[in-house]
């Protein structure tokens, strides 16, 4: 069966951020949103503020995650242009 991916959006990312900073753990806010754990890491990694928060965790803010989402998608499946050339 194929996989279906969720994008997660910034009303998503925001429910994200506001129970990070209510110390929820991170597998109940998996079940709670409905994504899987692997999801929600990426995703506070992807926010990562790169201080800590109140509760001694990294900091997560879903504005940094959605303009970084963005550009990810923006650039999806572009070529690079310095990309060196194989010789055969």
């Amino acid at each position: 069966m194929a996989r279906k991916f969720k994008i997660i959006d910034y009303a998503k990312r925001m429910v994200i951020e506001e129970l990070y900073s209510q110390n929820w753990s991170i597998p109940d806010i998996a079940d709670h949103l409905g994504y899987t754990l692997s999801t929600i890491y990426r995703e506070l990694d992807r926010g990562n503020t790169g201080t800590l928060d109140v509760n001694g965790r990294c900091g997560y803010k879903a504005l940094i995650a959605q303009e970084k989402a963005e550009v990810l998608r923006k650039n999806r499946g572009r070529r690079r242009l310095n990309r060196p050339e194989i010789k055969t």
